[in-house]
């Protein structure tokens, strides 16, 4: 939990008193660890998406906004560039708007319930790769072999030294 600490605290924050916002990450840090994985609702990612999933490092959440406006792009490329009556063509394009108005708004429901879980994950996963790895006996028996070789060389040198 120290870490998580250290990863989410800003700047002026101490264990002892953490601002309302690490705090609040915290609970949530604590809700994860007891298997739960309803966070609550997170109202900026709702709002805000993909800017707020670039706040929070999550790059993939700007990169989902960014595919869903480059579909309605092509589509309406395609729909100038056909050869349909007009009537046809705005029929589609309001079928359209409709669908994808809708997916913006599962989207944004779906991101602003489960993004204080994806927020939580991303920063487990930062901590993770940041830890030392888990076989700290290696490291100690490389160091205990490499002292252990030095010392007979010198043990080797005096010895050599006695008639």
């Amino acid at each position: 939990k120290l870490e998580f600490f250290r990863q989410i605290k800003f700047p002026k924050d101490t264990p002892e008193k953490p601002s309302k916002r690490t705090n609040f990450y915290l609970r949530k840090f604590d809700l994860l660890q007891s298997g739960e994985t309803k966070l609550g609702w997170n109202w900026p990612a709702f709002l805000f998406g993909g800017i707020w999933g670039t706040y929070r490092q999550l790059y993939v959440l700007l990169c989902i906004e960014i595919s869903f406006i480059m579909a309605a792009n092509f589509f309406e490329c395609i729909m100038r560039l056909s050869h349909m009556t007009q009537e046809t063509r705005d029929l589609w394009e309001i079928c359209f708007c409709a669908v994808f108005l809708l997916a913006i708004i599962i989207y944004r429901v779906f991101l602003g319930l489960k993004a204080n879980l994806f927020y939580i994950r991303k920063t487990l996963q930062k901590i993770e790769k940041q830890s030392p790895p888990k076989r700290p006996f290696v490291r100690e028996a490389i160091a205990a072999s490499f002292a252990l070789s030095f010392v007979d060389k010198r043990l080797e040198k005096l010895l050599s030294l006695i008639p």
